[in-house]
């Protein structure tokens, strides 16, 4: 075969060939079936951008319904802070001892008196204000805002009567029981309060705190200004708050003037003091031990000028003027076992340090070991003229006052006092 027959041989079948594919692909649309012409491979750049719109569309779709959110919350939120949709109705509610900001929420929330307690709660991470609040029993007004709310927790004047505890604190009882019948009555913790009065937290606020000179050797920086009276306190008060209570009454009566008359014209008990040549902690300090020994108000004159006379005779080596030694010591048994009442009351008796006991030291303790009232006070400052040096009492309250010691003694057996 030549070459020009083989090509032509070669076209025929070719030709064969494409005929061939045109029919089956005819027979195959005949049967039903479609082939679908072979597409162009597509352009990654193009599907790319395709992508990259698509996910820019449902990233603003998020962005949109989250934007949509945190305004609702938001204008919910502050409809809430500012009060708006409440009523003006009050409730009660009681904020317990020791809740936290969510606690507190929590109980707002039942009341109805807010109604988000997560925006309550961001509102205060911001503004820091619910760590004042104070726990106890409220009647509370439904549509404050957020900052109305918290301001009337944070005071004890917005609590119910049923916080309110009165107490009597008679005359002659020291800071220590004072501390312990607070607790008792669920006004503080006595040990809180008892820490509180025996720091110098007070110092700058009120003029009569007591001066450094005895710092230490007193078991109570503020013994004798819990001035005897009766007084309400709210339950589970802050220690400062009850503390407050005692020396702002000191300040009123005592410490700021109160008017008196003794003989005339009338006179402030602050210029009385400035009269009497002694300190007001000297004059307090004194009080408390005529307080402790009376055992009436007639006493209380007298006694007071047993220890006037005993104190003066320090300038001059303790000799009274009827010759007797040693009676510049006050010799008051109320003293040696103070802050206890007496000997068995002490934890330890053999290695107690008296650091308040006038039958070893000379004149004056260190500091008060009561509150005197207002009538013990008066003595401390006016005693009565007498040249008497010793007294005791018997059984029955009766005093026996003596000008030497040899009557005393005599005194002392007629009272029936044992001795030794």
């Amino acid at each position: 075969m030549t070459q020009d027959d083989q090509e032509d041989s070669g076209r025929d079948i070719n030709s064969f060939s494409s005929e061939s594919k045109r029919k089956k692909i005819s027979d195959l649309s005949v049967s039903g079936y479609q082939c679908e012409p072979e597409k162009e491979p597509r352009d990654p750049r193009k599907i790319k951008g395709e992508n990259a719109i698509f996910f820019r569309r449902i990233w603003l779709a998020m962005v949109t319904a989250i934007t949509c959110l945190i305004c609702q919350y938001l204008v919910v939120g502050c409809n809430d802070m500012l009060g708006i949709g409440r009523d003006d109705e009050k409730v009660n509610i009681e904020i317990p001892k020791g809740a936290n900001n969510s606690d507190v929420a929590k109980i707002l929330r039942e009341k109805d008196v807010i109604r988000e307690v997560d925006f309550f709660l961001f509102y205060n991470l911001i503004t820091k204000s619910l760590k004042n609040v104070i726990s106890g029993n409220f009647e509370i007004s439904k549509n404050l805002d957020y900052e109305a709310i918290v301001n009337f927790l944070q005071s004890n004047s917005n609590r119910s009567q049923a916080d309110v505890i009165e107490l009597t604190f008679r005359e002659g009882l020291n800071a220590q029981e004072c501390s312990e019948i607070l607790e008792k009555n669920g006004v503080c913790d006595a040990k809180d309060f008892f820490e509180i009065c025996n720091s110098d937290f007070f110092k700058e606020e009120y003029g009569f705190f007591p001066s450094d000179q005895n710092k230490g050797k007193r078991p109570c920086n503020l013994e004798g200004r819990f001035f005897p009276d009766t007084y309400k306190f709210y339950k589970n008060s802050n220690p400062r708050d009850a503390a407050r209570k005692f020396l702002n009454n000191f300040e009123n009566k005592i410490a700021a003037g109160r008017n008196i008359k003794k003989d005339s014209p009338q006179i402030s008990i602050e210029k009385a003091i400035k009269e009497s040549n002694m300190s007001l902690d000297e004059v307090i300090t004194l009080a408390s031990i005529i307080q402790a020994e009376a055992s009436s108000k007639q006493d209380m004159g007298v006694i007071s000028s047993v220890f006037h006379n005993r104190l003066k005779t320090i300038g001059n080596g303790g000799k009274s003027i009827f010759g007797d030694w040693g009676v510049d010591r006050l010799e008051s048994d109320p003293t040696v076992w103070y802050p206890y009442r007496n000997r068995e009351s002490v934890p330890n008796p053999d290695t107690f340090n008296r650091t308040h006991d006038t039958y070893s030291m000379k004149g004056l303790p260190p500091g008060p070991i009561c509150n005197p009232g207002i009538d013990a006070i008066l003595a401390a400052i006016f005693p009565d003229n007498t040249d008497y040096y010793f007294f005791c009492h018997a059984s029955n309250g009766k005093i026996f006052l003596a000008k030497d010691k040899v009557t005393h003694q005599k005194n002392v057996k007629n009272a029936g006092i044992r001795q030794g």
